[in-house]
């Protein structure tokens, strides 16, 4: 399988590594060369100096962004809006137990 990693900083890099140590063949791209050094020395995948505009999977924390790239056709990612779904879903279905005085 082949991937493309757009943005190497600590995410992307890992996202990177992670994905090449599976055997995939990625290429990461990023606006500054010194990012390269993120993936460290033993990186056999690709590099290219540059930036993403057409994005497939955009991580986003901010709900009301993630919304805004869904809503123009990106595929997005919002650990944020997963954390609150998860946390309203758990107490919604009473897996949680409310915090009191017994």
């Amino acid at each position: 399988m082949k991937v493309l990693v757009i943005g190497c900083g600590r995410t992307g890099a890992a996202v990177a590594k992670g994905l090449e140590a599976d055997g995939w063949d990625v290429t990461a791209v990023d606006e500054s060369e010194d990012a390269l050094l993120r993936l460290g020395a033993g990186w056999r995948g690709g590099f290219v100096l540059g930036h993403g505009l057409d994005r497939v999977v955009v991580r986003v924390l901010d709900p009301a962004r993630a919304r805004f790239y869904a809503e123009r056709g990106l595929q997005t990612v919002c650990p944020t809006q997963t954390a609150i779904s998860e946390m309203l879903e758990a107490v919604r279905t009473g897996q949680l137990e409310p915090a009191g005085p017994s």
